[in-house]
């Protein structure tokens, strides 16, 4: 079954008229468990493979019955044909050093974890990254005072002020249908991955537009001018996935809420934290179940050059807002942690200007 997944990662983007080629390979095992990199890979014009995106995913051997982790049934990776050694050499080779990699990830990614699981490593909040939040809230003081100073019915350009948690926090709920049971009679864990993305992007898109559609000063325009060219507001892109954490199996007849929250952004990323939970009907006021935490990353090519004058991005410069301020300590938590993920994984503003631009 699977057990989460892990850094997916967009490298290019996709070109919608060529086949998208999925390739899935072990890259570490152990005793119950293994990896499993996937590969999204097209074929340029003189017939050569470039990536598109990657993704690792964490498989577990468990019982039929009780779903408890089997040990001592997952093989370790070896070469078999004799015939391909050499290439299999090659290939192991490769496999290796991507393993590596991706545990040199994961050591830093645990190291400055706030998650629970994580055990001993499990770090809470330090001096230094109440100090940020702290100054946020000041920033927002300081933004509110002055637009007070202004006084009402001022004309001129107003900057409204940093965008909060709460404001970019989106729920949807649904209930589990028997035909969207697993092989193991379980609700199906794509469906979950589906429902979740889909109201991660419509938490990002609101977000990227946060300037333009919570001030009337600030692009008065905007509908005119998309009708007239027949066009949209930009959307948030999807860049990867930071993790997937199954931690429980949903049943059949559930009643499951998601709760997507943006949690942190910097002018061409945000990540978007979505939490599933299992409510019973039968008592309202029962603390849900939590069965799943699905952390998104989003870009965004606003304010990247375009050679159109009518290409709407032209008109949304800033990208997304720069920061995002935490209220509740919950939120703070959450915050700090995508902080946290954001340094280590990255990726740079430049980095997804470089993949976003290559169109």
């Amino acid at each position: 079954v699977t057990a989460g997944h892990y850094y997916s990662r967009k490298m290019k983007r996709t070109d919608i008229t060529k086949d998208l080629i999925l390739r899935c390979y072990p890259t570490n095992t152990g005793s119950s468990s293994m990896e499993i990199r996937t590969d999204a890979i097209q074929i340029n014009e003189i017939g050569e493979e470039y990536l598109i995106n990657v993704c690792f995913t964490s498989m577990v051997a468990v019982d039929q019955t009780s779903l408890r982790p089997i040990k001592n049934v997952i093989p370790p990776l070896v070469l078999s044909d004799e015939e391909e050694l050499e290439e299999q050499n090659h290939r192991q080779m490769m496999r290796s050093e991507m393993a590596k990699e991706h545990a040199t990830i994961r050591k830093a990614r645990f190291a400055t974890t706030m998650q629970l699981r994580h055990g001993s490593s499990s770090a809470p909040p330090t001096q230094q990254e109440m100090g940020d939040i702290h100054s946020l809230h000041q920033q927002v003081i300081s933004e509110q005072q002055n637009q007070k100073n202004l006084g009402k019915g001022v004309s001129s350009f107003v900057t409204p002020c940093l965008p909060h948690v709460h404001q970019h926090t989106y729920r949807s709920s649904v209930i589990v249908y028997p035909e969207r049971r697993n092989v193991h009679g379980k609700l199906f864990g794509g469906f979950v991955m589906e429902q979740s993305h889909s109201l991660a992007q419509y938490a990002a898109n609101f977000y990227l537009n946060h300037y333009h559609s919570s001030s009337k000063n600030s692009l008065p325009n905007n509908a005119a001018y998309h009708e007239k060219h027949h066009t949209r507001a930009p959307g948030a892109i999807p860049l990867g996935m930071d993790e997937a954490i199954f931690l429980q199996p949903i049943s059949i007849g559930d009643h499951v809420t998601f709760t997507a929250r943006v949690v942190h952004s910097t002018s061409k990323t945000c990540r978007v934290l979505v939490i599933v939970e299992v409510r019973d009907p039968s008592d309202r006021h029962a603390l849900p179940m939590r069965s799943n935490r699905v952390s998104y990353l989003f870009g965004t090519d606003t304010g990247i050059d375009t050679d159109s004058e009518h290409d709407p991005k032209s008109m949304y410069p800033s990208g997304f807002p720069q920061r995002i301020v935490p209220n509740k300590y919950n939120e703070i938590l959450m915050h700090v942690d995508a902080k946290r993920r954001s340094n280590v994984e990255g990726p740079m503003d430049t980095e997804v200007e470089i993949i976003l631009s290559d169109v």
